[in-house]
């Protein structure tokens, strides 16, 4: 397309429109946009520079993310909503995101306000240092397509809450409030997304209500801090089959992770701390087949956590050794087989989650006493 230059203007609009859109090579140069809801949305190879954007309600810029290396070079902003860039949408191709400047505001972060999602036809890579921010509650990336986040030791990429002022400054300009409050819904992988592509290398995933969730799809997720998540910090559904190495849980709401107990995660070098359980919680519903004993964080037989109905319509064996732990409204419903193989020197164990006698160290109140104990036997297992 031909190339469009606007310079040396000024303009104002109603406060529900965006004022410029700028894509392709079109150049925005020494404007000012003022009393907008938006300023400009840009896209491709656009070059905005030397604008001045004032009393812009919302995002001073939008971005359409695409292949392209948009420049921007000496705007500056005064009384707007947000200081950052809005993602618009991210577009179908395989392109590259980094970190861009407003003005003297140095790396600005990428805001998302809704659930985003990354298209089937997209594989996009994030290069190092880049943050994202997103609205509580309704804030979250959905990955169909390639998602690469490629941090570094020092570099690290942040996906985190608007109100997290440690990454990219006071984005929203909020007064100091704390960003545990304001949490956002977390990554989440589907099963059509590019499992040669999906990768977590040298992130942080912090104020978050679910961190990272994938389902029947891999995931490479390597040297991932998971901080401050209101539930778990993984979740593994289907055939999903990760890896997770060198990654630290902290500071987590309930377990570390959550899974379908026949998924299929490789873990190495992981470390927890400050976690409500240690354990695993395995997702409800209906499995058959030999349980694995998992190693996790240091634990060679991590504790399955029985939160939800487990229904047995065929043959399940439990292989000895492994420990389960009930929080008591959820159980084992056979209508199958259950094969126990426990021996007097390795037993299975089926417990209430206050019992620190078995397994890992759970529960923070003391262990259950005879009279907190709950019935282990018959056909339901608490």
């Amino acid at each position: 397309p031909p190339r469009s230059t606007l310079s040396s203007s000024s303009a104002a609009s109603d406060v529900y429109k965006r004022q410029v859109y700028a894509y392709y090579e079109n150049i925005v140069k020494n404007c000012e946009i003022r009393n907008s809801h938006r300023g400009i949305l840009f896209s491709d190879n656009a070059q905005l520079i030397n604008n001045h954007l004032e009393d812009i309600n919302d995002y001073p810029l939008s971005r359409r993310m695409n292949a392209g290396a948009p420049v921007l070079i000496g705007n500056t902003v005064e009384n707007v909503g947000h200081l950052g860039i809005y993602v618009n949408n991210f577009l179908d191709g395989s392109y590259s995101i980094g970190g861009l400047d407003i003005g003297s505001n140095t790396n600005v972060a990428y805001i998302i306000d809704n659930d985003m999602s990354v298209p089937v036809t997209a594989n996009v890579t994030i290069l190092p240092g880049t943050v994202f921010k997103f609205r509580e509650y309704y804030g979250k990336l959905s990955v169909r397509g390639g998602f690469k986040a490629d941090g570094s030791e020092n570099n690290k990429i942040i996906f985190t809450s608007m109100y997290d002022n440690s990454a990219s400054g006071n984005t929203n300009f909020n007064t100091g409030a704390d960003p545990t409050g304001y949490k956002w819904d977390g990554i989440q992988f589907f099963e059509t997304s590019n499992d040669d592509l999906n990768t977590l290398d040298n992130c942080e995933v912090r104020y978050v209500n679910n961190s990272v969730r994938m389902t029947s799809c891999k995931v490479v997720m390597d040297s991932v801090l998971l901080n401050f998540s209101n539930n778990y910090a993984v979740s593994i559904f289907g055939d999903a089959n990760p890896v997770i190495t060198n990654c630290a849980f902290n500071n987590l709401g309930s377990a570390p992770v959550y899974m379908d107990l026949f998924a299929s995660p490789v873990f190495s070098g992981n470390t927890i701390a400050n976690v409500a359980y240690t354990g695993i919680i395995i997702h409800g519903g209906t499995i058959s087949g030999s349980v694995p004993a998992r190693s996790f964080a240091g634990y060679d037989s991590i504790t399955y956590l029985v939160f939800e109905v487990l229904r047995i319509d065929d043959q399940l064996v439990i292989p000895a050794g492994l420990v389960f732990k009930g929080n008591g409204s959820a159980y084992f419903d056979i209508y199958g087989t259950l094969h126990v193989e426990g021996t007097e020197d390795n037993p299975v164990v089926f417990t209430a989650l206050q019992d620190d006698a078995f397994g890992c160290l759970l529960y923070t109140s003391d262990a259950a006493d005879e009279e907190d104990s709950v019935d282990l036997g018959g056909r339901r297992i608490i």
